[in-house]
């Protein structure tokens, strides 16, 4: 982790923290045209992608002040910014942000399933630390419970279709990978990071026994194609 990097994520936290005082948004541009983006109304397109799906660990509550909420603006204005951010920075493509929720795809210009893997792992390890130790630093603590986020990861083909109408469409991302990282980040804990089996297998072979393990899910509902067995599920360990 370079020092450097989370300094600007910091100053460019803290300076969408003023505008959010001011209940002004300021978002972060990546200066990219994403692929999908080139999509007409109605059309559709199959990729094979890393799925990254991050949320802030119980959100409702943690902003749970009133009708005039201020957590909420600070929060939907400072770190899911610069999350989004972060995403851009390592080429992914934000193809859903409602709230505090997002789901980025990664690897849609390259055809090794690798590269899209590392990017996602890369992003996704960032976005972690960031949350862990500059979010929470500078704004959890004006929350009840302190700042905290989980991120599943899976990979496959995926249809990214643009729906709605000319001028106001959007990008919806469907297939199992998709569910799978839902479904991952929903059962990981506290500043976790989980990915499922194909994500798993993309990854180098001594980074992954180093620094992953087979994490215990239940009521699971994802079956492998390839072995017949129950869809095997991994935790990133520091």
């Amino acid at each position: 982790m370079k020092e450097d990097y989370f300094d600007t994520l910091r100053d460019d936290m803290m300076d969408n923290y003023r505008h959010a005082q001011q209940r002004t948004a300021k978002m972060a541009e990546s200066g990219m045209t994403p692929v999908p983006q080139t999509l007409m109304v109605g059309e559709g397109k199959d990729y094979f992608t890393s799925v990254l799906c991050f949320d802030l660990v119980q959100f409702s509550d943690l902003t749970r002040t009133g009708e005039d909420n201020l957590n909420a603006a600070i929060l939907l204005h400072t770190v899911v910014p610069t999350v989004l951010k972060i995403v851009a920075d390592f080429r992914g493509i934000t193809v859903v942000s409602s709230g505090d929720q997002l789901t980025a795809l990664f690897g849609l210009e390259s055809r090794e399933a690798a590269g899209g893997a590392k990017a996602a792992l890369q992003a996704a390890l960032y976005i972690v630390n960031f949350v862990e130790h500059i979010a929470d630093r500078f704004i959890g603590r004006v929350l009840p419970k302190g700042l905290r986020c989980s991120i599943g990861i899976d990979q496959g083909p995926v249809h990214i279709a643009s729906v709605g109408r000319r001028g106001d469409n959007t990008l919806v991302p469907l297939g199992p990978p998709v569910h799978i990282a839902r479904d991952l980040h929903t059962r990981a804990g506290d500043n976790d990071i989980w990915v499922g089996e194909n994500f798993y297998r993309s990854l180098d072979n001594d980074f992954r026994e180093n620094y992953f393990a087979q994490a215990r899910v239940d009521d699971w509902p994802w079956i492998s194609v390839h072995t017949g067995e129950i869809y095997k599920a991994y935790r990133f360990m520091e």
